[in-house]
């Protein structure tokens, strides 16, 4: 029988752990953050529910280049905010819910839950392109729900931002890049939610109208 030696076991975890630790100090890490304006719309006369799981309100994306320090894009909170604000224009009254309601259950006191999910994310860097611009993609899904979870209609928003670099301001153009993508989303959200065919005819059976964007 062989035995495992107990000290030995603790240094190999102990290596472990100091690589990861000097593989993080390497990465750039680029928490995004910002306020943009977002579109002016006409508020629903519903009541949403807006519910957001742990990988969407943590959302994060590591871009590993060759022979350069990784780049860690940290976009989670900026989603959050912008699409609370986007979310506050569109509907009369918003705000998060903890958790999607339990099978049989039923959210009181809401018309609908809305549930944003990320799909992708997308960098290309200025070695990528051999331009000196930073560019974001993020892919999402929207899901639209009845107040006891039931599906009425999800659609995708794929949203794009770019920003130029300027003299050492890498991190910069990254992260305002990534903020024009998340408001890119927003403003989509906003004008075309109600033209989603499935939307349109639930809004339709409670009797509202959508109204016309303002300027």
């Amino acid at each position: 029988m062989t035995h495992t030696d107990p000290v030995a076991i603790r240094a190999r975890w102990a290596v472990m752990g100091l690589l990861i630790v000097i593989a993080g100090a390497c990465a750039r890490f680029v928490p995004v953050h910002g306020t943009t304006p977002v579109p002016l719309v006409e508020a629903l006369p519903i009541s949403v529910g807006i519910y957001y799981d742990e990988a969407f309100l943590n959302a994060s994306h590591r871009a590993e280049r060759h022979r350069e320090r990784p780049w860690i894009v940290q976009f989670g909170k900026a989603n959050a905010e912008l699409f609370d604000d986007v979310f506050g224009i569109m509907f009369e009254r918003s705000g998060r819910i903890e958790e999607m309601p339990a099978e049989g259950r039923r959210a009181a006191g809401l018309d609908a839950i809305l549930e944003p999910r990320i799909e992708e994310y997308a960098l290309l860097t200025p070695d990528d392109s051999g331009l000196n611009y930073f560019a974001a993609s993020i892919k999402y899904r929207i899901y639209l729900h009845a107040p006891d979870g039931t599906l009425i209609e999800s659609w995708p928003v794929t949203a794009y931002g770019k920003s130029p670099v300027r003299m050492f301001r890498e991190k910069q153009a990254l992260r305002k890049a990534s903020m024009l993508a998340i408001r890119d989303a927003a403003a989509s959200l906003a004008l075309e939610f109600a033209g989603q065919q499935r939307v349109q005819a639930w809004l339709n059976d409670k009797g509202v109208t959508a109204h016309a964007t303002r300027n």
